[in-house]
């Protein structure tokens, strides 16, 4: 959910609202009671988080919360902003009341139902939606204070349990944090507990009910750890085995199941208007090979039709009809996936839903916990038994058959006749996502210098510039394109992108020209050459000692980079290493290079390939220890000298 609010409009917006009189509620939460292993560096820390769900069926639960927060300082008021999501369709909030307190706990300041803002949760692409979000922010200005929140909300819609995560966010500590779940006997509920080593769990049986209880108390800040797509926050995953939907009763015990309950949602919404169907057979005259179908349909979609947000139906997975996106040119994720989907149909090409985790940074699927771990929808077409055409229709840029970093490789889930079956995407290999760097550089005597250069892209490298090139344009352009060049000191730059049409992986060149000042260092007759001063260098991911997590290198790429320097008048080579730098390792390769090409041109290359790789946690010294040697080498430095 993406809510574009500043926070200094949240606090203009709900302050005015926040007025009590004297208040008969007791003293609570007085400060002094935080551990001080919990108070040291945070702003903020959680007292209590308490959520409580009451399941009355597979289609009816009221859930209970309450938030308790201190916040410490004015860098931590942030953490004190309330966000309820719900959706008007399928929620309806029973109560949201709260309390202030000062730092003795004594209460200051009561909130009623009306110093919660309830807001659209829509973000700029959001066309349509049934997302709300109910926002109090009763933030003050004395030090430290505390605020309870309670809300309660009734949901028609179980298809997935809310995910309990007790920590919200990195540096943030929590006093208790507890979870209640109340469901009938008859009603089967599954858990999977993630990093809740600490949790207590008791279960009892009250009557025809079940209660499941977790606890958790004094839990340290986490700290943000890298190379790892696994969050470090304690979390618990909630799926029922069966739950009813707008009438619509299934269940989600397997992926079959679970998948065949998103078929029978969206099915018979693939009829094409007689004008598309005359559109379509004109198209596709000419196109004989399944292949060639696909990509003619894909680009006619393109063209004729854009991508908005579109959040109705159950939690927004219920597709807009074909019809609807051909008479009005625009639909979301699901509604351009059914849209494409019926066409190909129309074709005689068979094609299916995909359930994705979308994003670069997306946690994997836990393939063994049947739930709703999706937030996007994309295309399958299998054209053979080892040939099949993943399709991103809400792209208008990205050629047929290719996803990028935001959906490959990655657990899917495919909505066919037969219910749902988890399948992977397919993962690109470093060829194909490649920046290659040319450049002729002249130098001067005073170590200045005149720098063209193009940089050919591809694949995940491309989206940058694609961006670039296509979403940003005048002064924020120019700006964008000054913050990527890594010199110091350089005048105006010329520049323009040209993107290749009709390829199979995606290819943007990016071209600039300029000059710049202080290239090389001075002395005397010499001039100190940094080989690759056009290379910004590696991040180092910080120390973590102890840890036990696999490191997870998710990009496969190769950087290939090529300088070729056209010394000053009268200056030759002194000194360098002409003996190749080269570092192997099991993710990575590594090699650099200098040569006298003539007298006065020298030659500089470097290449690097990064494997898309998990590797034990053993590993992660020794990628800290590639990154250290890399970094050095990309300091290679040869001096030139004036000759007499």
């Amino acid at each position: 959910m993406h809510i574009r609010l500043s926070w200094l409009n949240i606090r203009m917006l709900l302050l005015g609202g926040l007025w009590v009189a004297a208040l008969p509620l007791l003293a609570q939460y007085p400060v002094s009671e935080i551990p001080d292993s919990l108070k040291t560096q945070a702003k903020a820390v959680i007292r209590k988080t308490h959520t409580r769900l009451d399941v009355s069926g597979p289609a009816r639960a009221v859930v209970r919360s309450e938030f308790v927060i201190t916040i410490l300082e004015k860098a931590g008021e942030k953490e004190g902003v309330y966000y309820l999501p719900f959706d008007e369709k399928l929620d309806k909030v029973l109560e949201a009341t709260g309390v202030v307190y000062n730092a003795a706990g004594t209460p200051i300041r009561k909130l009623k139902r009306n110093d919660y803002v309830d807001l659209s949760a829509n973000d700029a692409s959001s066309l349509i939606t049934s997302q709300r979000v109910l926002i109090a922010a009763p933030a003050q200005t004395v030090y430290p204070y505390t605020v309870s929140f309670s809300v309660t909300k009734e949901t028609s819609g179980l298809m997935y349990f809310p995910r309990w995560a007790p920590q919200l966010g990195y540096n943030l500590p929590v006093q208790v944090a507890s979870l209640d779940i109340v469901t009938p006997a008859s009603l089967q509920v599954r858990f999977r507990a993630l990093d809740m080593e600490q949790a207590e769990y008791r279960t009892s049986t009250e009557a025809s009910l079940i209660r499941h209880h977790w606890e958790m108390h004094n839990l340290k800040p986490v700290e943000e750890i890298s190379l790892t797509t696994e969050s470090r926050y304690p979390r618990l995953l909630i799926a029922p085995d069966a739950f009813t939907a707008e009438g619509i009763t299934s269940n989600m015990s397997t992926w079959e199941s679970f998948g065949d309950f998103f078929y029978q949602l969206n099915e018979g919404r693939d009829k094409l208007p007689a004008a598309l169907q005359t559109t379509l057979d004109s198209l596709l005259a000419d196109a004989h090979a399944p292949r060639d179908k696909v990509a003619a349909v894909y680009q006619y979609m393109q063209k004729h039709c854009r991508y908005v947000s579109i959040q109705l139906g159950i939690g927004g997975w219920q597709t807009l009809d074909a019809e609807y996106v051909y008479t009005h040119g625009f639909g979301d994720c699901k509604a351009l996936s059914n849209y494409m989907k019926s066409m190909l149909g129309y074709a005689g090409i068979p094609s299916h839903i995909a359930l994705v985790g979308a994003g670069p940074e997306r946690s994997p699927v836990i393939a063994d916990f049947i739930s709703n771990q999706f937030n996007h929808v994309i295309l399958c077409v299998p054209l053979a038994a080892n040939d099949t055409v993943w399709l991103e229709c809400t792209s208008s840029l990205l050629p047929a058959g290719y996803l990028g970093g935001f959906t490959e490789d990655r657990h899917v889930l495919l909505v066919t006749p037969q219910g749902g079956k988890l399948v992977r995407t397919p993962s690109s290999m470093p060829e194909d996502n490649l920046r290659a760097l040319k450049a002729d550089i002249t130098l001067t005597p005073q170590g200045n210098a005149h720098i063209r250069t193009v940089v050919t892209a591809t694949g995940n490298r491309q989206d940058l510039y694609s961006y670039l090139l296509h979403m940003v344009t005048g002064m924020d352009r120019d700006k964008k394109v000054r913050q990527m060049i890594p010199l110091s000191s350089f005048d105006a730059v010329s520049y323009h992108f040209d993107e290749k049409p009709n390829q199979a992986i995606p290819c943007v060149d990016f071209s600039w020209e300029l000059d710049a000042r202080g290239l090389s260092s001075v002395s005397g007759p010499r001039l100190f050459l940094i080989c690759n001063p056009l290379r910004s260098p590696m991040e180092l991911p910080a120390t973590d000692p102890g840890r036990t997590r696999a490191v997870d290198l998710t990009e496969a790429q190769i950087d290939r980079d090529t300088l070729i320097y056209h010394l000053p008048p009268g200056f030759g080579l002194e000194s360098a290493n002409l003996v190749p730098t080269e570092i192997k390792t099991e993710f990575a390769y590594y090699r650099a290079s200098v040569d006298m090409l003539e007298p006065t041109v020298l030659r500089y290359v470097r290449e690097m390939r990064m494997e898309r790789i998990r590797l034990p946690a053993s590993y992660y010294e020794l990628y800290r220890d590639f990154v250290k040697q890399v970094n050095k080498a990309d300091k290679m430095q040869v001096v030139l000298t004036q000759k007499s």
